[in-house]
């Protein structure tokens, strides 16, 4: 996917995604998207981009910030912090900023990838429901209630089940009542710090009971604030870990197991990439009006794209995916889709807008930290050819060679990846089809194949093959296509799995 197909999926997105470049802790390079105007309330000509953030960051966060960007250029991990700003005209927003670390040891270069969501009305409403809300919802943990000073206002029925302690005798006491004394203060001066400064704080604390016997929990706590934003409250929710840790222990002594573990996943991994294979379509779809060919070419790893085919009555529909990354989390989360895509077709088989807008809805409760790109169409037989329905998701553009025409079409249609963005609706197009008329549908692998000489062959190249072969059979057309591939990379490794669906209309 070139540089302009992805700042036209990030400037249709609802939220401000950045990307910052640092060389030696100096930002050498930084891109927002469009709607860095909607949340600062600025024109972004106008300002200094790599400094954007902190010219409008709340005063009281920019050290919270800048420790943010920090860690993450140091550690290299993804994170996710909230924080406040404060837009042109004075108005205070509470955001949630994502952000994803890329670090290239060669290069010494780090790139930041991330967005940033409104949450303000969000935010107000949970620091309303917060004591309650959480405190009720966690019932089956620990939960404790301190002021500000950490002395205890309230513990739950499951606190007392733990320690033995009942509500009255550790009412106004402090937690500390609970030490076992086997931790270092440090940890505790961490702790204390990290909530008085209005942050969340998790971790482990290995306790004492009532009855003096020893027991792990695993801690979150957060400062409760009232409408002005000022904290009156911690809220403690705490699970009981010493089964865990006794398995940790365990776990640490039985490295031979462990190996032994290791080379039947091996053996696994080699099952998984056969299932994956057998999720695949082995046969086109037969149909009166379409006919259907495709060639998929994919990569010894696991994971990547995905396809499959519905019929309904005279109808037929494809879905087509691309999964982030490779391995057995791809291969995973492909028998997931599977799965979850036939189940959604069954429901909108002639509504592509609203079947990307629900699998997008599903996979965001399903996953963490992957995405697809995807794309769903449907040819419905009509009185006077075929009606060709098709929605995007951040996917390439669908290719319409015309017969009657002899032309090319890009079918462009907005829509961002699936599974990186709760609410996204997915808007859908139809257009008329007439015998002779052929439609592409690839996957990034095809524009973006690589010679020797890492050059990239590029969209062109392949509307210029599929011009070429239009008196040629569908089949032809696609082995032509494949072959310009196979010709273009002389000899270069594949970087990614090829597919690419052609449709005609007969």
């Amino acid at each position: 996917m070139n540089e302009e197909a992805y700042r036209e999926i990030l400037d249709n997105s609802n939220d401000y995604i950045y990307r910052i470049v640092f060389r030696n802790d100096r930002i050498t390079g930084f891109y927002n998207n469009a709607n860095a105007e909607t949340l600062f309330e600025c024109r972004v000509d106008g300002i200094n981009l790599p400094e954007i953030w902190f010219e409008y960051v709340y005063e009281k966060d920019v050290k919270y910030v800048r420790n943010f960007i920090s860690d993450l250029c140091i550690k290299h991990m993804p994170h996710q912090i909230n924080h406040k700003i404060v837009t042109v005209n004075g108005k205070i927003k509470t955001v949630s900023n994502f952000c994803r670390p890329v670090f290239d040891p060669d290069s010494g270069i780090t790139v930041l990838y991330g967005y940033m969501t409104d949450i303000t009305e969000r935010t107000e409403t949970i620091r309303q429901l917060r004591t309650l809300s959480r405190a009720v919802e966690q019932s089956p943990a620990s939960v404790i209630i301190t002021d500000v000073q950490g002395n205890i206002e309230y513990v739950n029925p499951k606190f007392t089940q733990l320690t033995g302690y009942t509500l009255p005798e550790v009412i106004g006491k402090n937690p500390r009542i609970l030490k076992s004394g086997d931790m270092d203060d440090a940890a505790y001066s961490i702790m204390w710090k990290t909530i008085l400064d209005g942050n969340d704080w998790s971790g482990e604390f290995h306790n004492r009971k009532k009855n003096g016997e020893l027991y792990w929990e695993l801690a979150s706590i957060s400062p409760v604030r009232d409408g002005n934003g000022n904290v009156k409250n911690f809220l403690a929710v705490k699970e009981d870990i010493t089964a865990l840790k006794k398995i940790e222990n365990m776990l640490r002594t039985s490295q031979t197991e462990l190996q032994k573990k290791n080379d039947a996943y091996e053996k696994e991994l080699h099952y998984a990439q056969q299932v994956q294979k057998a999720l695949l379509p082995l046969f086109p779809p037969e149909n009166e009006h379409v006919l259907t060919r495709y060639r998929f070419k994919s990569l010894d790893a696991i994971g990547g794209d995905y396809f499959s085919f519905f019929t309904s009555d005279e109808d037929i529909s494809v879905f087509t995916g691309d999964v982030a990354g490779h391995g057995v989390s791809a291969a995973l989360f492909i028998a997931l889709l599977k799965y979850i895509s036939e189940n959604i077709s069954v429901i909108h088989f002639y509504s592509p807008g609203k079947y990307l807008t629900e699998l997008n809805s599903i996979l965001n409760m399903a996953m963490v930290d992957n995405f697809i790109t995807a794309v769903y169409a449907c040819f419905k037989t009509a009185p006077d050819g075929v009606e060709f329905y098709y929605a995007n998701g951040g996917h390439p553009s669908i290719i319409l060679c015309s017969r009657s025409s002899k032309s090319i079409q890009t079918l462009k249609v907005k829509g961002t990846i699936l599974g990186m963005f709760p609410g996204k609706e997915y808007p859908d197009k139809m257009i008329k089809l007439t015998a002779g008329d052929r439609i592409f549908i690839y996957t990034d692998g095809l524009p973006e194949t690589r010679s020797r000489f890492n050059e990239i062959i590029g969209y062109d190249e392949i509307t210029d093959v599929i011009m070429q072969s239009s008196s040629d059979t569908l089949d032809d057309t696609l082995d032509n296509i494949m072959k310009r591939l196979d010709d273009f990379r002389d000899g270069a490794v594949p970087e990614d799995d090829i597919l690419i669906i052609g449709f005609e209309i007969k």
